[in-house]
């Protein structure tokens, strides 16, 4: 059976009906040496930032897995200790396992785990693993699972899971961002400070590029509610034929009503309900179909 792998920011987001959970961390001691313009999970926003948050959480999931995301594509030296620390201690915290894109990583957790098979490792959808040789090397350093972008189509991911085994998750719901992760350097989380929300959406929307900020504010607020709300419930049964692992709902920063409506309309897509009959019940409103579709 598929697997729901849903957000979480809050505590109250622990008690999904989903069968497992990420979430990220900033610790202390980043914020002090670098600040907020380079965050370990490339977003700066109230997340279970504190080590108590990801313990309650952890504890509130029970035996629901919880993943912590350190998926930024790179750290120097200095940053990569301190993540190396966090991540001893996030173990420590009973997490699951961790979702990389810089694969030096890789090793460094390895070591840390010292062949603790219970601690994951998820390449991050930031790993652009776009056809089977790379998620070959993956597989071969080590990671027990890859998060595909979802810019492949289905016959493209068909492709690789059924060329190299191994656990892949796609991404299911929720995620308005048409851009490639693994090449794109915005970071989530500021918006509230510049005076704009998810500007990444819109900075290849503008044909005068010499306009001032507070017309592309405008701009941006008056586009941003044209967006669909991107969905692949209808390829489930295909991606269970093709045995994909796990399937990921997107928005950790989104209110929990809505967090739990998804988690509910994909359970009850991979349990056989129809689509877009499903999508009309949970959400009030008429499937978008295909301008909204993944893959």
């Amino acid at each position: 059976m598929i697997k729901i792998t849903a957000p979480v920011n809050q505590e109250m987001d622990a008690r999904l009906d989903a069968d497992e959970f990420y979430t990220g961390h900033l610790p202390g001691s980043w914020i002090r040496r670098f600040g907020i313009l380079a965050a370990p999970s490339r977003r700066y926003f109230n997340e279970s930032y504190a080590q108590d948050a990801i313990s309650k959480i952890v504890r509130l999931a029970g035996a629901k897995p919880v993943y912590i995301t350190y998926n930024a594509p790179f750290y120097n030296e200095a940053q990569k200790k301190i993540i190396i620390k966090d991540i001893e201690e996030m173990i420590r915290q009973g997490v699951s396992g961790f979702i990389i894109a810089d694969f030096t990583l890789i090793d460094e957790i390895h070591k840390i785990n010292k062949g603790n098979k219970s601690v994951e490792i998820h390449l991050s959808t930031v790993g652009n693993v776009f056809n089977k040789e790379s998620a070959r090397f993956f597989f071969n350093m080590g990671v027990d699972r890859i998060i595909l972008p979802r810019q492949l189509k289905f016959d493209e991911i068909k492709k690789i899971v059924t060329t190299i085994p191994g656990k892949y998750e796609v991404f299911m719901l929720f995620d308005l961002c048409r851009n490639i992760d693994g090449m794109c350097s915005f970071q989530h989380g500021l918006e509230d400070t510049l005076g704009y929300d998810h500007g990444c959406l819109y900075l290849n929307k503008y044909e005068d590029p010499d306009k001032d900020l507070n017309s592309r504010i405008s701009y941006c607020q008056r586009r941003k509610l044209k967006f669909p709300m991107f969905c692949a419930a209808c390829y489930i049964d295909k991606f269970k034929k093709i045995g994909i692992h796990s399937v990921k709902i997107v928005g950790r920063r989104m209110p929990h009503e809505l967090k739990e409506k998804g988690v509910q309309f994909i359970r009850a897509v991979i349990n056989g309900k129809e689509p877009k009959e499903s999508y009309a019940r949970h959400f009030l409103r008429r499937c978008p179909m295909i301008k909204s579709n993944y893959y």
